[in-house]
């Protein structure tokens, strides 16, 4: 239903005409944040976290997204250092990248060891799907306890921004992962779905998105106010819910049904504010309104993706607001107690705007949802204009850490789709984001806020990998790139030997693509190769099913959770493991940008609890270890039900999505980070120093001068660091041991990829030869924590381990892991 859409638009309207006149217009002296003590001169400190946005160029003849963006790449290098071998963590996603970045913690402590989502084990041994991104202190589901963001013992996470509160430092956070609410949730319901189709009056059938979750002989509610009705559940016929008696109303496409409700314990507004309060009731009406409506959005765009954390201090933004909320952090190594902080646009934007209900964008203009409510427009809505408006006014009302979240440029937000490298879309996408960082860093320096007294740290959470052929003859810049762009479904190519969706279930039947290329192809093809994999590779094997993370690197949840490893940590021999591995190893299908007209090896690289361990992707909860995981040829991208739409086949090329992360290939695996400010070298582009996200956090606690109540995984990237600032005469031994610890530990170090290639021989070997392989990584690994642990104390300054000796131990280590590779 479209009910209430027309009168948001008219409020918006009005709304904007009346807040235009508050834009910034001119320098704004900035509250000083009295008790906020950093080292070396630094007053603020400002984190931007870019969607996979590019150093590197993905077409070689067209800029990269950084050099479409010459104030931001210009100011970075100008005044500090942008490092360009900077890695990400296994498995590479949005929320492995912000998380690992933001604790300085390999999944394995951190606790998003797949994103951005993933499976945990029922009770009765079957996996199911839940999303990654939830708010620090929430659990992964009201039947596994156990945190989402989970670290050693069991314990929460370490927060990231405890380190700055507890030195007087409020810290604003804009759609940064898992440190602001991530939904407006405040009961669960048994079923909660949408009309799929109109209903009439006297039907006795209803048909819904998806009738998951509703049960026969259950009360359901239908649409609201004058025309809502109840109807019980009589019982199912395919998608179909059949009701005991006939509808008395008439009811849209797109009205919302849901069957009994019961308070969400873990739902953040149950969590957060509070059952009953009126939060949470807010909470309920979003929850059960018309789908695509105003009043559905209402409680994301209030309470999701916005929030203050603050400092215990006179001055602090929370100080004396009635809005602000205890900040709980049971688990935290050091107490933390009476910490305050601000959840939700609703209370961020007064407290930052003077009073007005909405914060405004770079340029002034006021930040609203899709239906003109004011407040978080939804995390793919800010834009660098959006994230860097909440940055300056934040910052300009006394929060001086700031951390941001900025969206890819690389889809098409407005409209669906991705673009390819150099598409105009893209290319206007990326001018606006350059635009608006001219107007952010030349606003701040009006304000005060530039290199002289703010720490900058922009990065991006991942790479990505283009899948789709190389535009010829174009720039992007002065000549648009084109793509395939005939009328009708422009990118789609379907390729399975029937083109419809009862085609054979044997991939090995087909001879070829049955549509290839696509008909009036109008240029190269753009967009993923997406399979449904329970058609490529089977419901079951041997009779046992499974579940995936939908991913070009899945991650395989077979029922029962077979291992490779016991209870006792001894390798095992598990046939049912060592079937699915046997069948992943020869999977084959059809990847139309490495070959054409044949099938192919999907799989290339398999590994499974030994490796999966070494590269710190097994957290403390026992529930979501998978039994293996494939990374795939990352044209690929997987799923459980087809990617192409009804009657378009189980694989196609999907142009709603062409850039695949996650997988492990250099090019995906492979971003870049930029840090200037006070204690920062000016140099330039650095293009040998190899770091990664974990790298983060020590680094800025050097310039800071903070500690954490933790030891992060990371080591202070001493290259970037003045001499006042980095280990003096020490520097140079020290930045060789980071070197050695960097490939030992990193998932993308030299040790991991010996690791993953020596996994991925064995598994495809007779059983001998895999327990064997088996024992020898995880033999490696033993010894390779061991190393670490002391390599760690050494960086932090704790021991002193005789640094030259570690570095041949740790170059031995390297050796031998290279040999089982090779091997």
């Amino acid at each position: 239903m479209k009910r209430g859409i027309a009168v948001a638009m008219f409020i918006a309207a009005a709304f904007a005409a009346a807040q235009v006149a508050r834009a910034h217009t001119g320098a704004k002296p900035t509250p000083a944040a009295a008790g906020c003590q950093l080292a070396n001169g630094i007053k603020h400190v400002i984190y931007l976290q870019f969607d996979n946005v590019h150093l590197r160029r993905d077409n070689p003849n067209v800029p990269s997204d950084l050099e479409q963006m010459p104030n931001l790449l210009n100011f970075l290098e100008n005044n500090g250092t942008v490092l360009n071998k900077h890695y990400t963590v296994l498995i590479s996603h949005t929320a492995g990248g912000i998380l690992s970045s933001l604790t300085g913690l390999y999944p394995d402590r951190m606790g998003a060891t797949v994103s951005n989502s993933y499976d945990y084990y029922r009770a009765d041994g079957t996996p199911t799907f839940t999303s990654a991104f939830k708010y620090w202190t929430a659990p992964v589901s009201p039947t596994d306890s156990n945190y989402n963001m989970i670290t050693t013992g069991r314990k929460n996470t370490p927060a990231p921004w405890v380190t700055y509160t507890r030195a007087g430092c409020d810290v604003g956070n804009a759609s940064v992962a898992n440190t602001v609410l991530e939904n407006g949730n405040a009961e669960t319901f048994q079923g909660n779905s949408d009309l799929f189709a109109a209903t009439a009056v006297g039907a006795t059938q209803i048909d819904l998105f998806s009738n998951s979750g509703f049960s026969a002989g259950e009360q359901i509610t239908i649409d609201h106010g004058a025309n809502q009705e109840t109807a019980t559940i009589a019982g199912f016929s395919g998608f179909f819910i059949n009701l005991t008696a006939p509808l008395t109303k008439a009811h849209a496409r797109g009205t919302e049904v849901w069957g009994p409700g019961t308070v969400d314990p873990s739902g953040d507004l149950t969590t957060i504010f509070g059952q009953g309060t009126s939060q949470w009731q807010e909470g309920v009406d979003s929850q059960t309104a018309d789908f695509g409506t105003a009043a559905a959005s209402k409680a994301t765009t209030d309470f999701v993706g916005i929030a203050v954390h603050c400092a215990q201090t006179a001055s602090s933004i929370c100080a004396g607001n009635p809005n602000a909320r205890p900040d709980v952090l049971p688990d935290e190594p050091v107490q933390y107690t009476g910490y305050q902080a601000l959840f939700g646009a609703k209370y961020v934007d007064p407290a930052i705007n003077d009073g007005a209900a909405a914060a405004n964008d770079i340029d002034g203009h006021p930040i609203t949802d899709a239906f003109g409510q004011p407040g978080f427009p939804g995390f793919d809505g800010m834009s660098a204009a959006n994230s860097l408006g909440y940055v300056a006014q934040m910052q300009e009302a006394g929060i001086p850490v700031t951390y941001a979240y900025i969206s890819d440029v690389h889809d098409n937000h407005a409209g669906g789709g991705a673009y390819g490298p150099g598409e105009a879309g893209y290319v206007a996408a990326l001018k606006s984001y350059d635009a608006a960082f001219g107007t952010f860093i030349s606003r701040l320096a009006a304000d005060g806020i530039d290199k002289s007294n703010t720490l900058f740290v922009v990065t991006a959470d991942e790479n990505d990998h283009f899948a789709g052929q190389e535009a010829q003859n174009c720039d992007g810049v002065t000549t648009a790139c084109v793509y395939n762009s005939a009328t009708g479904n422009p990118h789609h190519g379907v390729f399975d030997v029937t083109n419809n969706a009862s085609a054979s279930s044997d991939p090995a039947l087909w001879t070829g693509p049955a549509v290839w290329p696509p008909a009036a192809q109008n240029g190269p093809l753009v967009g993923e190769v997406g399979y449904n994999m329970k058609w490529l590779f089977g419901s079951t094997v041997n009779g046992t099913g499974y579940d995936i993370s939908f991913d070009s690197a899945p991650s395989f949840y077979i029922n029962g959770q077979p291992q490779a490893v016991d209870a006792s940590g001894n390798i095992v021999v598990n046939p049912t493991l060592r079937a699915f591995e046997h069948k992943a190893a020869d999977l084959q299908a059809f990847d139309p940008y490495v070959d054409a007209t044949q099938l192919g090896p999907v799989a290339r690289f398999l590994i499974d609890a030994p490796t999966l361990k070494a590269i710190h992707m097994i957290n403390a909860d026992p529930l979501r270890t998978m039994p293996f995981t494939m990374f795939a040829v990352p044209d690929y991208f997987f799923q459980t039900s087809s990617p192409c739409g009804s009657g378009k086949g189980q694989g196609c090329v999907n142009d709603a999505f062409a850039w695949i992360h996650g997988d492990y290939s250099n090019d995906i695996g492979q971003t870049w980070l930029g840090i200037a400010g006070p204690g920062v070298s000016a140099g330039g582009l650095d293009a040998t120093t190899w770091t990664d996200h974990t790298d983060i956090v020590p680094t800025i606690n050097a310039l800071t001068g903070l500690k954490p109540d933790y030891a992060p995984d990371g080591r202070v990237i001493s290259q970037v660091l003045t001499p006042s600032v980095a280990h003096g005469a020490n520097a140079d031994s020290f930045a060789k041991l980071g070197a050695v610890y960097k490939q030992l530990d990193a998932p993308y170090g030299d040790f991991a990829h010996s690791l993953i290639v020596a996994s991925t021989t064995g598994i495809k070997a007779d059983d001998t030869a895999y327990a064997t392989t088996e024992r020898s990584i995880q033999s490696l690994a033993s010894q390779r924590d061991a190393l670490v642990a002391k390599m760690r104390d050494e960086l932090a300054g704790t021991a002193d381990g005789h640094r030259e000796q570690l570095i041949r131990d740790g170059q031995s280590l390297l050796d031998q892991a290279a040999v089982l590779a090779a091997g």
